[in-house]
């Protein structure tokens, strides 16, 4: 709502609320939207460029109006609506695209999204990071599966080509059970390394397995 506060925003199957900070480590009680059923794995973002934070889902987009309140009526995405998003600029245009595990659909940089690029093959719905792991100063995906056969998980790096296209890469074993993923330089080495909690068998034992970038 720009009033240099961070604000909180919940969002699930019950719809999404908001929390406005106060500015004295209180908040306002939750407000709801009136967006109905939001994904969990919802981002903040700007797609439109008027300087309004966007909440951006796998399969719509909620445009801000920047008072902490968005346009009730979503811009579809044509991307699953079951997966993990982020609001990044994927293509190098310096306008911010959606992506997700299962593909991208590139921004127009006024709150128009191009028909998505399908990924190949198609993933299930898990976590994703991006960031630029190759060193080639493009944004590169990884996304993280359950086992298929068996507990063990994988991260898949998809490295982007700066157009919006990515080949396919080998999995990487990642873990027992893996469950969520994040990203950073845990060795100072100035490479992306990848960070993957493991759950464990029954929900017991839990584990981080850390991938390291090279």
């Amino acid at each position: 709502d720009h009033d240099q506060d961070a604000d909180l925003i919940a969002f699930g199957n019950d719809g999404a609320l908001l929390l406005r900070n106060l500015g004295n480590a209180t908040f306002a009680p939750a407000l709801d939207l009136g967006l109905g059923s939001v994904s969990p794995r919802a981002r903040l973002g700007q797609l439109d460029g008027d300087g309004h934070l966007d909440l951006v889902a796998a399969g719509s987009v909620w445009r801000g109006n920047g008072d902490g309140t968005f346009l009730s009526v979503p811009v579809p995405t044509g991307l699953p609506a079951v997966d993990d998003v982020r609001c990044v600029d994927f293509d190098g245009d310096e306008l911010a695209d959606v992506v997700t595990g299962a593909g991208v659909a590139l921004g127009d940089g006024m709150g128009g999204l191009a028909p998505p690029i399908d990924f190949d093959p198609p993933p299930d719905s898990g976590p994703i990071a991006v960031g630029d792991y190759t060193g080639d100063l493009e944004i590169d995906l990884v996304r993280l599966q359950a086992g298929v056969a068996g507990p063990i998980g994988f991260a898949t790096l998809l490295p982007g080509l700066g157009d919006g296209q990515v080949p396919v890469f080998d999995r990487l074993p990642a873990g027992d059970s893996v469950w969520e993923m994040d990203i950073a330089d845990v060795d100072a080495d100035e490479h992306l390394d990848l960070l993957v909690s493991n759950i464990g068998p029954g929900f017991v034992n839990g584990s981080v397995s850390v991938l390291k970038g090279n």
